[in-house]
C-alpha cells in the first residue's frame, strides 16, 4: 500500500466516532491487553496496531496532522503512556481527560468512569440523582482526596492554609474557582459563582477564616493589590 492510502486508512480509522463515545473508555483501558479490533471482516490486534503506530515511516506525520485520541493511546502504550491505566487515577483528572468525548446524559461524565477512578474517589451509580447532586458528590469527593493543577500533579488543598502570603493564597483561589467551574461546564451543571464561592469557602474556611474569599471582580482586584505589595516588598 502506498503513502497516501496508507495515510488515509489510518486517519480514517483515528477519526472513527467509536473513539469520541465515552461508554467505550473502561472498558477498552480496562480490558486493553486481549484487545481485538474488528472493522467489516477485518479483525486486528491491539500488537499489530501498536507496532504500525510505533515502527511506520508515516508515523510522525499522522501524529502531527491528526493526534491520536487519549483512549486510543491508553490502549496502544498501557505501560508507557503518560496515563498509566493501571493505576487508578483521580476523578477530576479523569473528566478532564476526556471531556471531548460523548454521552447523552451528562451523569455519565463521572457514573461512565468509575472504573478508572480511585477508590476513595469512587461514587455510588444513582441514576435517581439530578445532575446537579452528582456535580456536589464528585466535588466532594476531589475535595476529599485533594486538588490538581493542569498537569495533573497533587496540589493539597490544604496547601491554601500554608500559602506563604495573601497573594498566594489569592492566586490558589481563583484557581480553585476557575477548575470548579470548568467541571460544572463539563457536567452541564449551571452553578452559579456564588456556589462555587461557598463550596471553596467550605474547605479554605476552615484554615484560613479570617479569610474571606470574595467575588470574582474582587478578587482579581485583590491579586492585582497584592502582587503590587508583593513586589515592593510589602506582603
Amino acid at each position: 500500500m502506498d503513502n497516501a492510502r496508507l495515510k488515509f486508512a489510518a486517519e480514517s480509522f483515528v477519526n472513527l466516532s467509536y473513539w469520541k463515545r465515552l461508554w467505550i473508555i473502561q472498558e477498552l483501558l480496562l480490558g486493553k491487553y486481549g484487545l481485538m479490533l474488528m472493522a467489516g471482516q477485518s479483525i486486528v490486534s491491539r500488537y499489530h496496531l501498536t507496532s504500525f503506530h510505533v515502527s511506520h515511516r508515516i508515523r510522525a506525520e499522522l501524529l502531527e496532522e491528526q493526534p491520536w485520541p487519549p483512549v486510543l493511546n491508553g490502549v496502544l502504550f498501557p505501560d508507557t503512556n503518560s496515563y498509566n491505566w493501571n493505576d487508578h487515577l483521580h476523578l477530576y483528572y479523569t473528566v478532564c481527560t476526556f471531556s471531548s468525548n460523548h454521552c447523552q446524559d451528562p451523569r455519565d461524565r463521572v457514573f461512565g468512569l468509575q472504573g478508572l477512578v480511585s477508590y476513595d474517589e469512587r461514587i455510588k451509580v444513582d441514576y435517581n440523582l439530578s445532575k446537579q447532586e452528582v456535580f456536589l458528590l464528585a466535588v466532594q469527593c476531589i475535595f476529599k482526596a485533594g486538588f490538581f493543577n493542569i498537569e495533573g500533579k497533587y496540589a493539597g488543598l490544604d496547601r491554601a492554609s500554608r500559602a506563604s502570603s495573601r497573594l498566594e493564597f489569592l492566586q490558589q483561589a481563583e484557581e480553585m474557582r476557575r477548575r470548579l467551574e470548568k467541571l460544572a461546564e463539563y457536567m452541564g451543571v449551571d452553578v452559579v459563582n456564588g456556589e462555587v464561592e461557598h463550596m471553596m469557602l467550605l474547605d479554605f474556611g476552615q484554615a484560613r477564616r479570617s479569610t474571606r474569599l470574595p467575588d470574582r471582580s474582587s478578587l482579581r482586584r485583590e491579586i492585582a493589590r497584592a502582587s503590587y505589595c508583593h513586589s515592593n516588598g510589602q506582603g
